[in-house]
C-alpha cells in the first residue's frame, strides 16, 4: 500500500531541493559566466541535487520502514548510487577537464574535448583497474554473527538476552557482495579520507571563522581613512601584478601549466594572496560610508554571524559528544541523537527528518569549509576553490560538486552508523551496517575512522584558538613568494 501523504511530501521536497539548488548556481555564479559555459553549470545543478536527494533519502527510508510508506527503497538507492557513481567518474572529471582546458584563442570547442577525453581516459582505466582488482581479491565481506544453542530455545525469540540458559559461540558469515556493493563501498572508502581530514577541519573551523567575522566585521570609516585604506589595497595590487606578472611567464614557459612542485605551490600561494586581496577591497568599501540601509545591514549581519557561529558550535560539540557516546564505545554508552531523532518523529514525522537534515547537512559543510581551511594555511598539496555571492567560477563549482558527490557517500554511512538505532531495519542499513561495515580490509578503517574524525576535529578546534586568522600565514608564504622573486 502506497502512503499518498508521503508521495506527495517527497514531490513537494524534490521540487525545493532542485529550485534552490538553481538559485544557488545562479546567484552565486561569476558574472564571467553568467551567460557562457552551459554544459557545466547543468552538470553542478544535477550535482547538487543528487547530494541533497543522497542525504535526505536516508529519512525517507526511515518513514518508509515505519510508516510502510510502498517505495521501493533498495531499488532507490541502487539508483542513486549508480548516478552518483556516473558522476564522480564520467561526468564532473570531464566537465572540469573541458572547462579547465578552454583557450581564448582557439576557435571552436574541438581540442577541449579531446583534452578532456584524454584525462577522462585516463582517469577510467585507474578507477576501474583498481577497483576491479581489489574485488576479486577483497570482494568478501566478513559478518560477525553469534550462535545460540539450547534445548530449551524459544522459537522465535532473537535476541541472546532472551535465551539464558544457551551456549553461545562466534564466528563469522563470509560471503561475496555483489560489485555494485563494492563499487559504492570505494566510493565510500575514497570519500572517508575527505570526510576526515576536510571535515575534522571543517567541524571546528565553521563555528571559529562566523565568530571572528563578527568580531573583525567591516566598522564605519572616514574619508581620510577610506581613502588611506584603498591605497594600501593598491599597492598591494600592484605588488601582486609583478608577481602575477613572472609567474605566468614561468607558466607559458613550461607550457601553459605548473609544472614544477615549487611553481604550483607558487601558483597556489599567488591565489590565496588574491583571494584575501579581494575580500579585503570588499571590506574597505563596506566600512566606508553608503547611508544609513547599508549601515543597518551590516549591523544585522554581524550579529547574524554571530547566532550562527554560536549554533555552530552548539552542532559541532553534540557532534562529538554523539562519537564519544555512542559511536566508539562497544556496546554504546548512550543513544544520545537516536533517542532525540526518535523522540522528534513521535511529536511530528517532519521533525526528526528536519533535525537530522540539518546534523547531515552540517557534516557536508564541514567538508566545504575545511577543505578551503586547509588550502589557505597548507598551500603547496592543492589550489583553493571558494564559493562566494556572485563570485564563484565555474571550476570551483565542479570541484565542489566532485568533493560533495564522494563526501555525501561517507557522510550518510557515517550517518547510518551513527543513528543506527534511528534508521534501524532499513534498506540503506542493510547496505552499510552489514554489507560495507564487514568487508575485508576496508572493516579496519570503518572501526577506527570516528576516532580520527574527533581527535583532529579537537586538535584543529585548539590550533585554530591559538591561531585563528588565516592572514598571517598566507602573508607569510606570499613574502616568501616575493622574495624568491
Amino acid at each position: 500500500m502506497v502512503n499518498v501523504i508521503m508521495i506527495v511530501i517527497t514531490a513537494i521536497m524534490f521540487c525545493a531541493i532542485v529550485m534552490a539548488m538553481l538559485w544557488i548556481v545562479v546567484l552565486w555564479g561569476h558574472p564571467i559566466d553568467k551567460n557562457n559555459a552551459w554544459y557545466p553549470r547543468i552538470i553542478v545543478i544535477t550535482s547538487f541535487c543528487l547530494v541533497c536527494f543522497n542525504i535526505l533519502l536516508l529519512p525517507l527510508d526511515v518513514a518508509n520502514a515505519r510508516l510502510d510508506g510502498g517505495f521501493p527503497m533498495a531499488d532507490m538507492w541502487l539508483s542513486i548510487y549508480v548516478i552518483i557513481a556516473a558522476f564522480c567518474v564520467l561526468v564532473v572529471p570531464f566537465a572540469l577537464f573541458f572547462y579547465e582546458n578552454e583557450d581564448p584563442d582557439s576557435v571552436g570547442v574541438r581540442k577541449q574535448v579531446i583534452s578532456a577525453i584524454k584525462y577522462e581516459a585516463v582517469t577510467i582505466i585507474i578507477v576501474l583497474a583498481i577497483t576491479l582488482i581489489m574485488f576479486f581479491l577483497l570482494g568478501t565481506s566478513e559478518v560477525p554473527v553469534t550462535r545460540l544453542q539450547s534445548n530449551l530455545f524459544v522459537p522465535g525469540s532473537a535476541s541472546p538476552a532472551s535465551c539464558p540458559s544457551c551456549s553461545r559461540s562466534s564466528s563469522t558469515l563470509d560471503y561475496k557482495i555483489s560489485f555494485f556493493v563494492y563499487f559504492v563501498s570505494m566510493m565510500a572508502f575514497a570519500g572517508m579520507f575527505l570526510f576526515v581530514i576536510f571535515g575534522g577541519i571543517g567541524l571546528a573551523a565553521i563555528p571559529l571563522d562566523l565568530i571572528n567575522e563578527f568580531r573583525f566585521r567591516p566598522k564605519p570609516m572616514t574619508k581620510d581613512q577610506y581613502l588611506t585604506a584603498k591605497k594600501k589595497v593598491s599597492m598591494r595590487c600592484d605588488k601582486l601584478l609583478a608577481t602575477g606578472d613572472n609567474l605566468q611567464h614561468k607558466i607559458n614557459t613550461a607550457g601553459g601549466r605548473p609544472k614544477s612542485r615549487r611553481d604550483k605551490n607558487a601558483y597556489n600561494k599567488f591565489r590565496n594572496a588574491v583571494f584575501l586581496l579581494e575580500e579585503d577591497f570588499i571590506r574597505v568599501e563596506e566600512s566606508f560610508n553608503h547611508g544609513v540601509g547599508p549601515k543597518l545591514k551590516r549591523f544585522l549581519w554581524g550579529w547574524v554571524l554571530l547566532g550562527m557561529g554560536i549554533i555552530g558550535i552548539v552542532l559541532s560539540f553534540m557532534w562529538f559528544i554523539h562519537i564519544i557516546l555512542f559511536m566508539i564505545p562497544v556496546p554504546p554508552i548512550y543513544a544520545y541523537l537516536n533517542i532525540g531523532f526518535i523522540d522528534m518523529d513521535n511529536v511530528f514525522g517532519l521533525f526528526g527528518v528536519g533535525i537530522y537534515a540539518v546534523f547531515a547537512f552540517y557534516l557536508l559543510a564541514a567538508v566545504i569549509k575545511g577543505c578551503f581551511k586547509f588550502g589557505m594555511r597548507v598551500p603547496f598539496i592543492f589550489t583553493i576553490h571558494p564559493m562566494k555571492y556572485n563570485g564563484t567560477m565555474m571550476n570551483a563549482f565542479l570541484f565542489n560538486a566532485e568533493l560533495l558527490l564522494l563526501s555525501s557517500v561517507t557522510v550518510v554511512q557515517f550517518c547510518t552508523a551513527a543513528f543506527s538505532e534511528y534508521n534501524r531495519l532499513t534498506s540503506i542499513d542493510a547496505l552499510f551496517n552489514v554489507g560495507v561495515k564487514y568487508l575485508i580490509f576496508f572493516k579496519w578503517f570503518w572501526a577506527y575512522y570516528q576516532w580520527v574524525l574527533l581527535i583532529l576535529g579537537l586538535l584543529v578546534f585548539i590550533y585554530l584558538l591559538v591561531f585563528p586568522s588565516d592572514r598571517k600565514i598566507v602573508e607569510r608564504g606570499y613574502a616568501k613568494l616575493g622574495d624568491e622573486r
